[in-house]
């Protein structure tokens, strides 16, 4: 009886290890380590200055936040300096601005609170921490920007225009000139954020240094942080991780080889040639070489199952593989055979 207890013993032992080692994978054995990131509404904030004392109130906020402020004035709604004579007048004409206004009240009503998006990036950037100790962890910032970027990041900030969340069927999109493609419209979701907010702090922490930049170092690039993203959030589906409609992504799994030879028989895997690598990478509503059935970032698809053959195949750990910049070296490594 006591040996039955002991081998039972054993085998629970057992099965505990499967279950916090091996369900890692390659990444190994982690300690997952908490994150309450700082998160501003920064719009909020700014389209309540009292506009008949806007100089100072928009001097005050420059003051309150000396880092995200000149990012925001500079790169994203591009007005000049916070330091320059027009700052506070041209500041006061962007929230007075009626369709700044439309678009600051729509996005008050759909993001009234942000616990849950907040919520979906304490957890994404626990898991990244958590990977890459080492690795910053921004304050975040929301903000309108009249539909410019989307996402921008600087030491320590990680911003997000949330009038690019506001749902596929969002009418603001109809709205404005020109409107916005239906294509784009499957990543404009509130859940989206979390995704695409990780992928681009990935992408600051982990830059673009290729030997060569040709179609297949971006299309590694690109796919492997598509990875990293699907080891942060494992349970997204891939139509959803992708913004594929399932049609799209039957497309990809189907030709998939088909898609491959094409690349490597029309000599592009090391094309220069930007122009026509965009067609491989960029968003658009299909990718034109392999028909209007395909979607757009094909290339990027295509990078992502190079890199989870790579990973799987050479037991790497995960920081080693966002450190590699030998994309021919993660090619040969991963024996891909579509």
């Amino acid at each position: 009886m006591n040996n039955m207890h002991f081998r039972g013993s054993i085998l629970m032992a057992f099965i505990l290890v499967i279950l916090i080692y091996g369900c890692g994978g390659n990444a190994g054995s982690f300690e997952e380590i908490s994150v309450d990131l700082r998160v501003v509404r920064f719009e909020q904030e700014l389209f309540n200055v009292d506009i008949y004392n806007a100089d100072s109130g928009f001097r005050k906020l420059a003051a309150k936040y000396p880092g995200f402020m000149p990012l925001f004035s500079n790169r994203i709604i591009e007005i000049g300096d916070t330091a320059g004579e027009w700052f506070a007048e041209s500041m006061l004409m962007f929230v007075t601005d009626q369709a700044m206004y439309n678009i600051f009240k729509q996005v008050s009503e759909v993001f009234p609170g942000f616990d849950e998006q907040k919520k979906e990036l304490d957890r994404g950037f626990s898991k990244f921490h958590s990977f890459f100790p080492e690795k910053d962890i921004p304050d975040v910032y929301t903000y309108i920007s009249g539909f410019n970027q989307t996402m921008v990041t600087a030491e320590g900030i990680l911003g997000i225009s949330l009038e690019k969340y506001l749902g596929g069927n969002c009418c603001l999109y109809d709205e404005v000139y020109p409107p916005i493609p239906r294509y784009q419209r499957y990543r404009m979701n509130p859940s989206n954020i979390a995704p695409d907010a990780l992928k681009a702090w990935a992408s600051t922490e982990f830059e673009y240094l290729p030997k060569q930049n040709d179609l297949l170092s971006r299309m590694l690039y690109e796919g492997r942080n598509m990875f990293l993203l699907k080891q942060i959030f494992p349970e997204i589906a891939d139509s959803v991780l992708w913004s594929f409609t399932l049609a799209q992504m039957d497309f990809c799994t189907k030709n998939e080889k088909y898609m491959w030879t094409y690349l490597i028989e029309q000599k592009l895997l090391f094309s220069t040639n930007q122009n026509k690598n965009n067609q491989f990478i960029e968003e658009a509503p299909f990718t034109k070489d392999f028909s209007v059935e395909s979607p757009g970032r094909t290339g990027v698809w295509i990078g992502y199952r190079i890199i989870d053959n790579y990973y799987r195949k050479n037991k790497v750990g995960l920081e080693q593989l966002m450190l590699e910049n030998d994309y021919q070296k993660i090619l040969n490594g991963s024996k891909y055979r579509p």
